[in-house]
């Protein structure tokens, strides 16, 4: 290889994985819309700086430019596959998913489960860009499992009926509700304040027929990816085997592992922080 060869090629990677001057400026904007836009707005600021470290400049431009606009309390739609370069046989799939987080993307979701919310909308554009790339078929499966999971976490409560039920009959399933289970660094034992928790959601389901519970489980970054992955996973475990235990069915329980890739407080790689180390548990009817 001659010199200009070489210095060719390191003038593509210093050019090419430099932060895009949108992505600067996101980092640079303090968030002015509602509470879900700001939270949006962080959200696309930590996958624009992944995408970034990934030298993927095109897809870090897009969302700190979609995280701008959430910023500045904008509209932010989720984006549309059908004007992505996506390969033919994966559109339907992909545009069904959307048809449905549009449904449950009411302004009411939004003001009451911003996290949810977000984390769904990020969730399917993270798929949408893996999908465009297409040679990490395990990651596109993941990320869209991932994402069923959080769109049905957003789901309607059933409506309440007004009218006497019969005193055999079992009370009616609880509404969506959500609860935050927190982590020792580098641990997945439950604690007292965890265990308390988990017998508030055994009792919310207590007289329940037809009931769902989903795990989700998150590290913080403190660690190695793959390492995250799998103590997210046995935080997750740890929480259904506390419930299961505690009389729930185990098959109405679902569990995700999530590792760091969706920190409830966006940190660089590396930071310890304990709201990130937790199990997220909605129940759903």
């Amino acid at each position: 290889m001659n010199k200009w060869t070489t210095l060719a090629l390191t003038l593509f990677f210093l050019v090419g994985c430099a932060d895009g001057g949108k992505l600067r400026e996101l980092r640079d904007t303090a968030p002015s819309g509602s509470a879900y836009d700001a939270a949006l707005s962080r959200a696309y600021l930590s996958y624009s700086e992944e995408r970034a470290r990934a030298c993927d400049w095109q897809h870090s431009q897009l969302f700190a430019e979609k995280g701008l606009n959430a910023a500045y309390g904008k509209d932010t739609p989720v984006e549309d596959p059908t004007s992505w370069n996506i390969a033919e046989v994966f559109l339907p799939e992909l545009v069904k998913a959307r048809e449905t987080l549009m449904e449950r993307l009411t302004p009411e979701v939004k003001a009451g489960k911003i996290e949810q919310a977000v984390h769904a909308q990020l969730l399917y554009e993270q798929w949408l860009v893996t999908q465009k790339y297409g040679w990490d078929v395990a990651k596109v499966e993941r990320l869209k499992q991932e994402f069923y999971a959080a769109v049905e976490a957003l789901k309607p409560a059933m409506p309440t009926v007004e009218a006497p039920m019969p005193a055999a009959e079992a009370a009616p399933a609880p509404a969506n509700t959500s609860y935050i289970i927190f982590f020792g660094l580098n641990s997945a034992k439950l604690d007292q304040d965890a265990e308390r928790i988990v017998l508030t959601v055994v009792e919310d389901l207590k007289n329940t027929r037809d009931y769902e519970v989903i795990l989700n489980g998150h590290t913080d970054r403190s660690g190695k990816a793959m390492h995250n992955l799998a103590l997210s996973q046995k935080r997750a475990d740890a929480v259904k085997g506390s419930l299961v235990k505690k009389g729930l069915a185990e098959k109405a329980i679902t569990t995700f592992a999530f590792g760091e890739s969706d920190p409830k407080v966006p940190t660089a790689d590396g930071v310890k922080e304990a709201k990130n180390r937790r199990v997220e548990i909605f129940l759903t009817n």
